[in-house]
Order: C-alpha cells, then sequence, then structure tokens
C-alpha cells in the first residue's frame, strides 16, 4: 500500500496536530507549544517547538523536525508507513483497511499502559530528584554550618550530571 499516492499521509497530516499526538503519546507541551525534546539527551529546557495549525514539529537542540508522521517515525524508530498505520490506528481514524488483529490491538494497548507506567514512574523520580536538589542546593548556599552541607558538596555534582542524562518528559 503506497500511503502518499493514496492520500492517507495527508489526510493524516490534515487530521492531526502535533500536540494532539505528542500529548497522546505522553508527552505535555507548555502553553507556548514548547516541550523538552525526545529526542537527544541533556534537554533540560524545552527546545522542540510544536507548531499549531500546520501539524508540524522543530527542535532547535538537534535541529528534527517534521510533520506529525516524522514525529512518530522518530519517536517509535519506525518507517513511513509503519508511522502511518500506527497513528491511523491510535488515533481510530479509520483511513486504511488495516485493522488491527485482537492480539495486536491487545499487545498495543498493554505498550501503552507499560509506557504510561513508566512515564509516570520516571516523573516520580525526576520530581523526588529535583525536591532533593532543591534542598541540598538551598544548604550550600548557607554555608558550612548548615546541617546538610557536607552532603550537599558530595551530592549536587551527582545530581546535576543526573539531570543532564534525564530530560524531563
Amino acid at each position: 500500500m503506497n500511503f502518499r499516492s493514496d492520500g492517507i499521509a495527508a489526510r493524516i497530516k490534515e487530521s492531526l496536530t502535533a500536540e494532539q499526538v505528542a500529548r497522546r503519546y505522553g508527552y505535555e507541551p507548555n502553553r507556548s507549544g514548547f516541550m523538552n525534546c525526545p529526542f537527544h539527551a541533556g534537554d533540560r529546557t524545552a527546545s522542540l517547538k510544536l507548531y499549531p495549525g500546520t501539524g508540524g514539529w522543530h527542535c532547535f537542540g538537534c535541529g528534527r523536525g517534521g510533520s506529525v508522521i516524522d514525529f512518530a517515525m522518530e519517536l517509535f524508530g519506525v518507517s513511513f508507513g509503519q508511522a502511518v498505520l500506527r497513528l491511523n490506528d491510535d488515533f481510530s481514524l479509520g483511513l486504511t483497511n488495516h485493522r488491527p488483529t485482537h492480539a495486536q490491538a491487545s499487545q498495543a494497548a498493554r505498550e501503552r499502559m507499560d509506557e504510561a507506567r513508566r512515564l509516570k514512574e520516571y516523573r516520580r523520580e525526576y520530581e523526588s530528584r529535583t525536591v532533593l536538589y532543591r534542598a541540598l542546593w538551598v544548604s550550600k548556599q548557607m554555608g558550612p554550618d548548615a546541617p546538610l552541607y557536607p552532603v550537599a558538596c558530595r551530592e549536587l555534582d551527582r545530581l546535576d550530571y543526573w539531570f543532564d542524562e534525564h530530560p524531563w518528559r
């Protein structure tokens, strides 16, 4: 099946916004349409812009960008055709005759639930490390008399490194 010549890809791009796709797969853009880029490590500031209306996106950190289909291709590491089918199935667009079998649909649902669970755990870990970082940073600013000063001196660099390697998602 040629998704480009059949117009299915164009209809997907018309039907879905980049924000809808990002949210569906667990990413939360801010009010300006920016979010942390899931495609490169160390993105501590929101560098990926989702453009309303066009369905496009661009990361100012790694330079990647494109359509909602390109986003799915990058996110899942799949081909153009697989991304089209995935978007069609995940958003129940009904643009293709492709219908997943019961086993495939169940597997996809399990994968989405697992991914949502992992994302929730990741965010919980991130938030707890953020609270720890803030407490240690305040202690270090207070000086050597602060009760957590020795711990802050030892752990802040480790936390900085962890945050560099683990962007907010």
